[in-house]
């Protein structure tokens, strides 16, 4: 990885951390003294930052190139986000930023979640929005429109690159039902419309000045959905099967 691309992915990432720990803040939530998991850790920005606003945290990433590069005081751990080896409700707060387009399996991953989690725990969760017609990723024009097959030969013959991985998006509708067994709070508005209030939040200016009504009449296509979940304190009916 380049000097440029480094500093590039340190930046997003602490953009993202400034941004979770404002949106924690502003929902009045009391993770002082709660157990954090960092899925999705990656080299360890937004667990380092995060040590200052929970009491205890782990960091999980599959890729253990990333994970080493961590500082060595954070608690690591290289794991699959679909089989993360940690008790039954072993953890308070879960954070879940930009991860669940790179899994397999979007059921497995929600109910992981749910299995470590408290019931009353928190869920923060983040990612790309199917609808949005630019993909991040690929840094493309609706490119994530079509089926991966053809996606590799349209990048074959614009010369990128070929071995891409996939990834695998879901729109907003799908992505609330696969979260339907929890309370879910939806900041995505506040971010886009009250950007000063949440750090980090990578919003244009210009926004700000679009009604409000109608930035809820279109929440449906922004680039990511920004969630804070909460785990019913009744377990029934939480797993999906």
């Amino acid at each position: 990885m380049s000097t440029s691309t480094d500093t590039n992915y340190y930046k997003s990432r602490d953009a993202k951390a400034r941004k979770i720990i404002s949106i924690v803040k502003d929902a009045s939530l009391d993770v002082s003294a709660s157990r954090c998991l960092d899925l999705g850790c990656g080299n360890g920005v937004i667990t380092d930052r995060l040590c200052s606003v929970v009491g205890w945290i782990v960091g999980v990433d599959l890729d253990w190139e990333l994970i080493s590069q961590a500082p060595s005081h954070l608690n690591r751990v290289q794991a699959d986000a679909l089989y993360l080896p940690f008790c039954d409700a072993a953890f308070d707060f879960v954070v879940c930023t930009q991860v669940y387009e790179h899994v397999k399996d979007m059921t497995r991953l929600v109910n992981e979640i749910t299995r470590i989690l408290k019931p009353g725990g928190v869920c923060y969760f983040s990612g790309p929005n199917r609808l949005w017609p630019y993909e991040s990723h690929y840094k493309a024009w609706m490119i994530h429109w079509l089926p991966h097959q053809w996606q590799k030969r349209l990048f074959h013959h614009i010369g990128r690159r070929r071995d891409m991985p996939p990834v695998r998006l879901y729109n907003y509708w799908q992505l609330r039902r696969f979260w339907r067994h929890f309370l879910l709070r939806d900041y995505t508005l506040h971010l886009i419309r009250y950007p000063d209030r949440f750090p980090g939040a990578d919003v244009p200016d210009w926004v700000r000045y679009i009604p409000e009504c109608i930035l809820a009449m279109v929440i449906w296509i922004t680039p990511n959905v920004n969630w804070v979940l909460i785990k019913p304190l009744d377990e029934k009916g939480d797993h999906h099967r």
